[in-house]
């Protein structure tokens, strides 16, 4: 049986989100486009229990909750790219769409573990990434920051994304 290139890296691909996801339930250390319209909405639309909302509101929970409904959300859209993908009664092009926004979804979530886990890395408590078409929005736990700092993270965005600094904003989240 001959496997085609695309299909094996597919394949591939859906493995190691597979390994990743699997990483990021079971280990603290790896937490896991600008915010998408559904992203806000979801955001928007998360109900917490009345105890947890100030805690919330302070900053306390945002970073954990953010991600949390980051993948589930994702994980809903990979579910839907993989039924097209598979539906043998599905368009060619159709599928070939499903395949690349896949991709695409894999690619953005592999970028924002990295990126997140490489500005942890220089002792901040938290962050968060947001991709847009040409911009990186990202929110940082810290309870403030100074110039050096500023730097140090749009230095490690500028070259993990090949964005230029000018379309990189740092928001200070506490």
């Amino acid at each position: 049986m001959i496997i085609k290139k695309r299909t094996l890296v597919i394949f591939v691909l859906i493995i190691i989100l597979g390994i990743t996801i699997h990483l990021y339930l079971n280990k603290e250390s790896l937490d896991f486009e600008e915010i998408t319209q559904t992203e806000k909405a979801v955001l928007n639309q998360v109900e917490f229990p009345q105890d947890d909302l100030e805690d919330f509101e302070k900053g306390q929970n945002f970073f954990i909750d953010y991600k949390l409904e980051r993948d589930r959300l994702r994980s809903q859209e990979i579910d839907m790219l993989r039924e097209i993908i598979y539906n043998p009664n599905s368009d060619k092009e159709i599928r070939e769409r499903a395949q690349e926004d896949l991709l695409k979804i894999i690619r953005q979530m592999e970028k924002e573990l990295i990126l997140e886990n490489l500005i942890k890395g220089k002792g901040f408590e938290d962050a968060v990434i947001f991709f847009g078409d040409d911009s990186v929005n990202v929110i940082v736990k810290t309870q403030g920051l100074d110039d050096k700092q500023v730097a140090q993270i749009c230095d490690i965005v500028s070259k993990g994304t090949g964005l230029s600094l000018d379309k990189i904003t740092i928001i200070e989240r506490k």
